[in-house]
This record gives structure tokens, sequence and C-alpha cells, in this order.
């Protein structure tokens, strides 16, 4: 579960007022004695729940029921048991397609190319 609630709220995001939450995440360019997270909102919590239903019923129709899985979001294929993530090469291509479908523009009316998850956050 990557979700640590924080003091005074609940796990499933309180009552929807203000951060609730840490979301940690993987980090592979910074080296540190901490655990990556950020603050995150109850709407955030309640997309993580949701991916976190997906992924279960998708490793119980593929054969894994009640597996727990490392990733929140899992490779498609020779991944029965939920061990490999997403790979990064296609949701890369997905945010530079989705950027161009949405018509994402800068200050100054420039398309704005993000096709990189560090893009995308900012």
């Amino acid at each position: 579960d990557p979700l640590t609630p924080l003091v005074g709220t609940t796990p499933d995001g309180g009552d929807g007022v203000g951060l609730v939450a840490r979301l940690r995440y993987q980090q592979t360019k910074v080296d540190s004695s901490l655990p990556s997270s950020i603050p995150v909102d109850a709407e955030i919590v309640s997309i993580v729940h949701d991916q976190q239903e997906i992924t279960r019923a998708w490793l119980a129709e593929n054969g894994a029921p009640g597996a727990k899985p490392r990733y929140l979001f899992l490779a498609r294929f020779k991944n029965r048991h939920g061990d490999r993530p997403y790979p990064a090469g296609t949701l890369n291509s997905l945010l530079g397609r989705l950027t161009e479908a949405l018509d994402i523009r800068d200050s100054v009316g420039n398309p704005v190319r993000i096709s990189k998850t560090h893009q995308f956050r900012h």
C-alpha cells in the first residue's frame, strides 16, 4: 500500500478536505535514507484505491487471485504474479499522445511536449 495516512486523518481520506496522506513512490535518481513521498488529498487517495481494485481484479482474472503486487501500475504481459511495473517507455509515449490530443499549450501559446513523467508532474 503506497499510502500513509497523515496524523489525524483516516486511511479512506477522511472528510475530503485538505491533505490526508503521503503517497510513496519509487525514486530512481536521488539516493536518500528517507522514503520518497508526496502529500496528497482525498481525491488522490480515492484514485489510488480504485487502481488497487483494478489491479487485484486483473490479477484474479489472470491466474493470481490474492497476489499482493509491488506496483500500482502493472505490466500487462508476462506478469502473472504482478511483480513487474508498467513499462516507463509505454507510459511516456501515452503522455505524449495525451498532450497532443488535449492540445496543451504554455502561457504564450506554444505546444507543451510532455513525454516524461517528470514533465507531467510539473
